[in-house]
Formats: C-alpha cells, sequence, structure tokens
C-alpha cells in the first residue's frame, strides 16, 4: 500500500458549494511517478488484488474522514468507487462495515460509487452486498450513467442516493438541447 495514495478531489453542488469529495487512488511509482487508475485497475481487477486495494481504500478514506471531524471540519461525505470485482466478493459489506467501525466513521458519510454496468450485469451477489450497505446506512452512487443500457427499474430497486450522469450528456449540455433536458431532468 505504500505505493499508493489517496487524493480528495470535491465535489461541487448546482450553487458552486463543495458538497462532499470523491476518494481518487493513484499509484506511486518509483520511477515513472504517479499512474493514473486508467493504467493499472483493470491490471489489479483482473489479478484480483483490486480486492486488497480496494480494502485498504475504504480503510484510508473512513480514516480520514474521521481525522477531519476530530479536526473540527464537522461533516465530510466522501465517495468512493467500488469495482464489479469487489461487489461480487461475499463479504464486501462486511469489509465496508469493519472500516466504518474502526473508525468511528458514520455510514452517512461515505457513499459508494458503482458503475452502470454492474447494474445490468446481472451479478445477483453484487446486488446483495449494495443492498447490504444500503442497510447500513451508506449511500449509494451509480457512475457515468448514460453509457449503458440499465434500467430505471434498478435504480428503483436499488435506492440509489446519486446519479452521476456520464459526461457526454454533461460537455453537451450548451449546445444540445435535448441534452440539456436530460440534465435538468
Amino acid at each position: 500500500d505504500r505505493n499508493f495514495v489517496v487524493y480528495y478531489q470535491p465535489k461541487v453542488n448546482a450553487s458552486g458549494e463543495i458538497a462532499g469529495l470523491e476518494a481518487l487512488v493513484r499509484m506511486n511509482h518509483p520511477k515513472h511517478g504517479l499512474i493514473q487508475p486508467g493504467d493499472f485497475i483493470s491490471i489489479a481487477e483482473a489479478s484480483d488484488l483490486i480486492v486488497p486495494l480496494g480494502a485498504w481504500v475504504l480503510d484510508d478514506v473512513c480514516r480520514q474522514i474521521a481525522a477531519w471531524q476530530a479536526r473540527g471540519l464537522g461533516r465530510v461525505p466522501v465517495s468512493v468507487n467500488a469495482s464489479p470485482v469487489q461487489l461480487a466478493c461475499p463479504d464486501f459489506a462486511q469489509t465496508v462495515e469493519n472500516c466504518l467501525a474502526r473508525h468511528s466513521t458514520s455510514p452517512a458519510d461515505l457513499e459508494i460509487e458503482v458503475t452502470e454496468s454492474l447494474l445490468v450485469s446481472g451479478n445477483d451477489e453484487a446486488r446483495a452486498q449494495m443492498q447490504r450497505l444500503r442497510a447500513l446506512g451508506v449511500r449509494l452512487s451509480i457512475d457515468d450513467f448514460g453509457t449503458g443500457y440499465s434500467s430505471l427499474s434498478y435504480l428503483y430497486q436499488l435506492q440509489v442516493d446519486t446519479i452521476k450522469l456520464d459526461k457526454s450528456f454533461v460537455q453537451a449540455i450548451d449546445s444540445d438541447p435535448l441534452a440539456h433536458r436530460l440534465v435538468q431532468t
């Protein structure tokens, strides 16, 4: 884990205020410097190293939330991306619960982001883990919504808290009236 570092990117609401943070993991290679997730996540997923890496990120995020609150910063909600490989593990929700308990972090301060493709994959274990997370009080988010073929019924079944629209919709908001209406809705 010493080769990995977590960065926190602000999430801004429509009023321009910081509404939370997103935890982003980077690999700090001794020779090549910081390596973006697109260059190592697929390898970590294929080798199942994503499971311990993801557990380390969750633990680091919960530790950081607790540290910020101890310094008087108040509630700092943080979202963490979870791989379909992580969610396929029957103990994923337990791993999250353990991290929250270890650092006395409120489940309401943690949001787990999953990709839209996970919704349509038919992975029953992943759905079960998401339901367990929801029961713990952890917030759920769908990342890059609009890139796949998911149905609104999945959103209803999983009771997600946030939908992050794919950037293709957001980038066209000023030039495409249909994209503008869709994002506004």
